[in-house]
């Protein structure tokens, strides 16, 4: 699904809920094995309201358990919050998924942190199927340095993301 999407600037902004997404993916969670979740950059959350309170995220996937294939924009795993959790992205992803791709990556600073403790964990021997790991991000911010204190402020995104490459490799991700 390509939620709140716009045919043209003209129309009004569309609106929409992670927890209609979430209820009706819920209802469907003994057969799906494949989920694409995204939205454009021009997006506005119910939840938010464009500067109202926090929108929380669409919660944990771990009950899905036929999903394989995972694309989904990392802001419906973080949400946006004051305070996000960096384990929240391992703490929501089913065991046997094999593919994961994050699409608007460098919407949330806590990505960087959230791999590392992903691959951390597929070390330690969870997600045996992860084979695939995908991670969109903008080049201005690659070129940034992260900003504290959910990312390393001391060095640029690319940096600690080819960190996170090379460490992914080792494991015999794609």
């Amino acid at each position: 699904y390509d939620i709140g999407e716009e045919t043209s600037r003209a129309e009004p902004g569309i609106t929409i809920s992670y927890k209609s997404v979430r209820r009706a993916l819920e209802r469907q969670k003994d057969s799906l094995e494949q989920i694409w979740i995204d939205y454009p950059h021009d997006y506005l959350f119910d939840e938010w309201h464009g500067g109202g309170p926090p929108t929380r995220p669409m919660g944990s996937f771990t009950s899905f358990k036929k999903l394989r294939r995972f694309r989904i924009a990392s802001t419906y795993l973080f949400g946006f919050t004051e305070h996000t959790d960096i384990n929240r992205l391992v703490e929501s992803l089913p065991e046997q998924l094999e593919e994961l791709h994050l699409r608007h990556g460098d919407e949330d600073e806590e990505i960087t942190a959230g791999l590392g403790k992903l691959l951390e964990a597929k070390q330690r021997g969870r997600f045996p199927e992860l084979k695939e790991l995908k991670v969109e991000a903008s080049l201005p911010w690659l070129l940034a340095r992260g900003q504290a204190p959910l990312a390393d402020n001391t060095r640029h995104n690319k940096d600690v993301m080819a960190e996170l490459v090379q460490k992914a490799e080792g494991l015999g991700l794609e």
